[in-house]
Parts: C-alpha cells; sequence; structure tokens
C-alpha cells in the first residue's frame, strides 16, 4: 500500500513563496520596461515632451544605420554562438579523455570567467586590446610581429572579431559543463 503526498498549495502560501519574487520583477523588469515603451512615444526637447507616436519608430526603421547594427548584432550573436558550442564540444570531448591530467585544475581555468560580470571582463579585455599598452600589442611587437598591431577596437575590419574573442571566452566555459554533464551521463 503506497500513499502519495500531494501538495496543494493555499492562496496565503502563494502570496507569500511568489509575492516577493514577483514585485522584484514588477519593480526590476516590467515597470522600466512599461516606461521605456511609454518614452518612445514622445520627442524629449530639454525636458519638454511633445507627443510623437510612432514617429520615432518610423524614422529607426528608415534609418541605415540601425539595419547596420541590427545585422552586426545578429552577426555576432551567430557566430558567438556556433564559437561557443562548437569549442566547446570539441574542450568536452578532450576533458572526457583519459590522457588529460588535471581535469579539475582545466575545468576551473575554463569556466572562471563564466562568473566574472560582463564590466570585469570588459575592462580586463579594453586591458588587452590597448592600442600603447595593451597585452596583445604588447605581445607581437615583443615577437617583432609590429605590422600585426592594431587599433583592435576601432579598426573596421576586426572590431567584430574583437567584439566576438570576449564573449566567446568569457561564456564557454558555460558550454563545457554542459556538454561534460551529457558525455559523462
Amino acid at each position: 500500500m503506497s500513499s502519495s503526498v500531494i501538495f496543494r498549495p493555499t492562496v496565503k502560501k502563494l502570496v507569500w513563496g511568489l509575492g516577493p519574487a514577483l514585485l522584484i520583477y514588477g519593480l526590476m523588469v516590467v515597470a522600466p520596461l512599461i516606461y521605456a515603451i511609454v518614452h518612445s512615444l514622445y520627442t524629449d526637447f530639454n525636458y519638454k515632451y511633445k507627443f510623437a507616436g510612432l514617429s520615432n519608430y518610423v524614422t529607426l526603421v528608415q534609418d541605415a544605420e540601425f539595419w547596420l547594427a541590427l545585422k552586426n548584432n545578429f552577426s555576432i550573436i551567430g557566430v558567438n554562438l556556433f564559437l561557443q558550442i562548437g569549442l566547446a564540444f570539441i574542450v568536452a570531448l578532450v576533458m572526457s579523455s583519459k590522457l588529460v591530467t588535471a581535469k579539475e585544475f582545466i575545468r576551473i581555468f575554463i569556466f572562471f570567467p563564466v562568473i566574472l560580470t560582463p564590466i570585469v571582463v570588459a575592462f580586463l579585455w579594453t586591458l588587452i586590446y590597448d592600442n600603447d599598452q595593451g597585452l596583445l600589442n604588447v605581445a607581437l611587437r615583443g615577437m617583432n610581429l609590429d605590422g600585426w598591431t592594431r587599433n583592435w577596437l576601432v579598426d573596421p575590419q576586426i572590431v567584430m572579431y574583437a567584439v566576438i574573442a570576449p564573449m566567446t571566452w568569457q561564456y564557454l566555459g558555460l558550454f563545457v559543463v554542459i556538454f561534460t554533464a551529457g558525455l559523462t551521463s
């Protein structure tokens, strides 16, 4: 004879359990979103708001720079996901090999960037990419590859790659953990 316990939440339990989370979500996500949408329907001239309706959106859709920025964002997302998932699968396969030693250290080393905030990652990579004293350009000059030094975040031919590299580096460890869990089960 087996008995199963059925949890039946009361309204009081639901309010006390979900209430604080919903309140915080409403204040931190929903309210600013509504404010931004309402604010987008107005023009701002020195804090003298004038109702503009959808004209701001019409202007946005007609702007060629908007479409270029949108294309660049989708390109960054696509390449970044492809790199993160592909590299993570390869790293997870290598990590599951019996030939690899110091697996715990490597796992920590790979996962560490995931716990860093994006602000820290941006600051770190800004230091790496700095034109004069950046680690990348200093290393290239140290190897007598002065022709390869660049202003990495200004050169339009390579800035996309310079933006994709830190994003891939930061979140690679998350996908490695997921793939490693899948491979070991």
